[in-house]
């Protein structure tokens, strides 16, 4: 890479904090499964834009580097939830 990037487990991790805190009234215990697909890096000081759809008991999310057009980070993101 041209310079140092953040972990995906970290992008990862963060997207999963802000469902839950947006959609599940923080309470993680409600998260059933998690999966997605990485697709692209983060660098070090950029912004994420995540989107999220939801439905009853499903979240779909898709995760963007804003400072680079929106280049997708994570796409096919599923939470599964109570």
């Amino acid at each position: 890479f041209e310079r140092p990037i953040l972990h995906g487990l970290c992008t990862y991790g963060m997207t999963l904090k802000a469902v839950v805190d947006t959609l599940l009234g923080g309470d993680v215990s409600r998260v059933r499964s998690y999966g997605t697909r990485f697709a692209g890096v983060v660098y070090p000081g950029e912004t994420l834009r995540i989107r999220m759809w939801h439905r009853p008991e499903v979240t779909r999310v898709e995760v963007s580097a804003v400072e680079r057009d929106d280049a997708p980070v994570l796409a096919d993101t599923v939470v599964e939830h109570s």
